[in-house]
């Protein structure tokens, strides 16, 4: 009943809809005679602008000045006389941040519900015009809490004709290597100091017993102070009769790691056959560690077979091998983590002097050892900037060791080969999400690629600086002395698998290609089936794996095919063969719904809008319909901008900085530098950046004779090469350019010593000779943004943060032939 009562009376409540607006809009505005402060807001507060409206000046407002903020405020009645009293004005604290985005989202001119069935406040829109059949609507949404900001049309109202909003997952899609992702990472340093005393009793001559104990004490900057004592003994027997029999006790009890034994047992036999003369000798051996907090570490087992085989040759006796067999079986392996994170540097140095006895066989000594071992990341690492690489530009980014790659990982967990956990972690392409809204469309859209691709880590390796000395010394009824020095240098890589990796060079990314199309947007919903070529060459329904080739069960070498071994029921049940040729998707995919993009040099040239548009608040002037205008107009150039330096690298911060006009700078440099009071007449370097204008189109001759070296950059393209230390030297270059169109232009000087001087000219089309290039047509950088009167302010498309390849621009295309225009 209610139902049809609001049906009926639709008109009606409109009608007094309007009404409320404009009575909250407009007669507030002229009801009373006090003066009045309105604040324009938007969903941001630092875009306020407070105006001031006085009694009888009509409807005009006039920009309230901060000075009016700072000092108390007469109120002034009309027909009444001025008062002494003063009123506070508050300021108001600029919080900043955006608004809810629930509160300005895009709500559709066919939204009839008047109430929200989830959370039951008040919803109404009202249509408001039609711009080219595109029709705008204000909504309004109840439910106002304390922490909503007003839109730029009110509280809880709104108007919203549509946008694209944007998830980045990962690298943005649109990075292509010019970008740079850049993590610092600095961590207290790792060190352990310690110094260990020990004692050890050793028969030097026949190696039976050998005892030892040490006694330490060292400091870790994380876990403090802690103590180490040790004893160990081996003993060595049998060497004289069949074999030998081996075995080995170490005990070590660490305040910080709590105790750890290491038996150790090894037999060796042999045996001789005199009627061949061949001899045989087995081994084996038997070890493990078990620690009092970790449990068993480790268990080694090892078995061996050699014989060998006396053979008498031109009367001189040889010993040949007849042939082995070893094996050896390894437990409780250590697990690893295939990836490197933080490129640490290790550093252990150690020193042992050890004094004894040397009384016949029997070598009684003292040792001590000081050692310090250090786990840090050096200066050099702690800043890593690596070029990033999104969905879209894979391509560019799979030829490259150090790139950062568009994915993420899945349940990463430590791998170990024994006992096996064969399990690696889930690669999966993290490609950005994006959600449209508008009148007649709708929904949502990704990137996509035509081929499969391989991804990694970037490349990352650890470093090593570790050095250990010794010296030993007996005396007694003998002397006996000896040192030692070792060096070692071990370090830790990761990085992309390409040696011995078929498979890699198959499914690389690849570039658009004819109509092979690398990348693209499509919408998840649309229903496009693979073709049936490329579907039957990635295995269709079955899963698949790369299939590896490994010579042998221990050999530390293993290729990766071009093969796929298909797997149905968890078993094995064919290889196919795959190629570049059947790598990719031979058809573009179909699609109702076309969605392409512009990156912002692109929509700078060609986009619907060259530049994005900001107005002032409220401000209407007549003017606002000219014809747009640059923001160079029809003026004259007057020269490029320079920036000198103190040293011949343009580094730092420039001495100075001026504009340019003509490009001519003769020998007395060389005198007085390049500047009155510049502090230096040699090894100084010039950077001259701008624009050039030139007058009509054709090919243009650029001369320019230096000492020392030049560089001449337009467009960003190379001209001229010449930087080296070198006395007054020519060079010339030939480029199109097009009349009234700007070029970008760049040129680089530094001079050494002694002469110094550049002269840059040109030939225009048609000239006999070269002239200096005159400062009309050179002009300063392009501004990013400028100002048109003072209601409108035109930011460029390619800016400080929006790269020229950076997406600027989607264009929706749907089945019914409406098309659709976003900015970003």
């Amino acid at each position: 009943m209610i139902l049809q009562f609001l049906n009926a009376k639709a008109k009606a409540i409109a009608l007094f809809f309007f009404f409320l607006i404009y009575a909250e809009t407009v007669l507030a505005g002229r009801v009373g005679t006090r003066a009045q402060f309105i604040v324009q807001s938007g969903n941001n507060r630092r875009g306020k602008q407070p105006v001031r409206v006085l009694p009888g000046t009509g409807s005009e407002m006039t920009p309230l000045r901060i000075e009016d903020l700072k000092r108390p405020v007469s109120v002034v009645s009309e027909g009444s006389e001025p008062s002494d009293q003063k009123e506070h004005v508050p300021e108001v604290e600029d919080i900043g941040g955006p608004g809810q985005p629930e509160m300005s989202s895009f709500s559709s001119v066919n939204a009839k519900n008047m109430v929200d069935l989830f959370s039951g406040d008040f919803s109404y829109n009202i249509p408001l015009l039609d711009v080219g059949g595109y029709p705008v609507n204000l909504a309004y949404r109840g439910g106002v809490g304390m922490d909503q900001e007003a839109s730029w049309v009110g509280l809880g109202w709104n108007i919203n004709p549509g946008t694209i909003s944007r998830n980045l997952r990962g690298v943005p899609d649109d990075f292509n290597g010019t970008d740079s992702i850049t993590k610092t990472t600095s961590i207290r340093p790792n060190q352990t100091v310690g110094v260990t005393g020990g004692a050890d009793f050793e028969l030097a001559a026949l190696p039976i017993l050998r005892l030892g104990g040490s006694l330490g004490v060292f400091k870790n900057t994380y876990k403090g102070i802690g103590v180490e004592r040790s004893l160990n003994a081996t003993l060595n027997s049998g060497s004289k009769a069949a074999g030998s029999l081996s075995g080995g006790l170490s005990i070590t009890n660490n305040s910080q790691e709590g105790i750890t034994i290491s038996p150790s047992i090894s037999v060796r036999l042999s045996s001789a056959d005199g009627s061949s003369g061949s001899t045989g000798i087995g081994s084996f051996n038997i070890g493990t560690s078990y620690n009092s907090r970790t449990g068993l570490k480790g268990l080694q087992l090892g078995i061996g077979l050699q014989q060998y085989k006396a053979a008498t040759k031109d009367q001189a006796a040889s010993t040949e091998s007849a042939g082995s067999i070893s094996s050896s079986i390894s437990f409780a392996s250590p697990t690893t983590n295939p990836s490197i994170t933080i490129p640490f540097t290790s550093e252990q140095y150690s020193f042992t002097a050890k004094v004894g006895l040397e009384m016949f066989v029997a070598h009684p000594n003292l040792s001590l050892t000081g050692y310090v071992s250090k786990q840090y990341i050096a200066e050099a690492d702690k800043t890593t900037s690596l070029p990033a690489f999104g969905y879209l530009n894979a391509q560019a980014g799979a030829r490259n060791r150090s790139a950062l790659l568009d994915f993420n990982r899945e349940k990463e967990i430590p791998y170990r080969e024994k006992p096996a956990v064969p399990h690696i972690a889930l690669p999966f392409y993290t490609y950005d999400a994006y959600s449209i809204s508008g009148e007649g469309t709708g929904g949502m859209f990704r990137a996509y690629r035509g081929d499969i691709g391989f991804v990694y880590d970037h490349q990352m390796r650890t470093r090593d600086q570790s050095a250990r000395g010794s010296i030993d010394v007996g005396v007694g009824n003998v002397v006996h002395g000896g040192f030692d020095i070792n060096v070692t240098r071990a370090f830790t890589q990761n990085g992309p698998w390409l040696s011995q990796n078929i498979m890699a060079k198959s499914v690389d990314f690849r570039d658009n290609n004819g109509l092979f199309q690398a990348s693209y947007f499509r919408n998840p919903g649309e229903k496009a089936i693979n073709s049936k070529a490329f579907y039957d060459a990635i295995g269709g329904d079955d899963v698949v794996t790369t299939s590896l080739f490994q010579p042998f069960v221990s050999d530390p070498n293993m290729a990766a095919t071009s093969f796929l071994t298909r797997y149905r029921n968890q078993r094995p049940v064919g290889q196919i063969a795959l190629s570049r040729e059947n790598a990719v998707k031979p058809e573009r995919d179909k699609r109702t719904q076309v969605i392409s993009y512009l990156n912002a040099d692109e929509a700078d040239k060609v986009g619907l809008a060259r530049y994005i548009e900001n107005y002032m608040v409220n401000t209407f002037p007549s003017a606002i319909c000219a014809p747009p205008t640059t923001e160079d107009g029809n003026a004259d150039g007057t020269g490029l901008l320079a920036e000198y330096y103190t040293n011949m690298d343009l580094e730092g911060t420039p001495w100075a900085t001026q504009v340019d006009g003509y490009l001519e700078h003769s020998p007395p440099w060389a005198l007085n530098g390049p500047l009155p009071g510049f502090p230096k007449v040699d090894q100084f370097s010039i950077r001259w950046t701008g624009r050039i204008k030139p007058p009509v189109s054709g090919k243009y001759q650029f001369y320019v004779a230096s000492d020392d070296g030049v560089r001449i950059w337009i467009n960003d393209s190379l001209l001229i090469d010449d930087w080296s230390i070198h006395g007054s030297q020519e060079r010339s270059c030939e480029v199109n350019l097009v009349g009234g169109e700007f070029y970008r232009m760049r040129i680089e000087y530094f001079e050494y010593n002694e002469q110094a001087g550049i002269h840059i000219k040109w030939a225009k089309p048609g000239d006999g000779g070269w002239s200096p290039i005159p400062p009309q047509y050179l002009y300063k950088p392009a501004a990013l943004s400028y100002t048109v009167g003072n209601y409108l302010t035109r930011e460029k498309r390619v800016n400080n943060f929006r790269k020229p390849h950076h997406i600027s621009e989607i264009d929706v295309l749907n089945a019914d032939g409406r098309r659709y225009v976003y900015g970003l």
